[in-house]
């Protein structure tokens, strides 16, 4: 698996057909992407506090939070899903 920096820098050319919502194909892409079902919770927290981070250093406009935000709401929903705390 790569690193998740490798991950994002490999995404950086996603963006959500509407601003502030995911259509179902967008949430599979990212899921796939970053092997979110694969990971341990661990695995999945570390990769969202990573999303986070990253993107407060790097975020350059309201587009590149928009994305933070699906990401990290994809990882939320699969910590939901396995009856973590969000």
């Amino acid at each position: 698996m790569k690193s998740n920096f490798q991950m994002l820098r490999e995404f950086k050319n996603f963006k959500p057909q509407s601003f502030g919502f995911l259509t179902s194909e967008e949430m599979d892409r990212i899921e796939k992407h970053f092997a979110i079902k694969e990971r341990s919770n661990v695995e999945l927290q570390n990769l969202r506090d990573f999303v986070v981070m990253y993107y407060s250093e790097t975020a350059k406009s309201l587009e590149d939070s928009d994305v933070m935000s699906g990401i990290v709401g994809v990882i939320d929903l699969e910590k939901v899903n396995r009856g973590m705390e969000v």
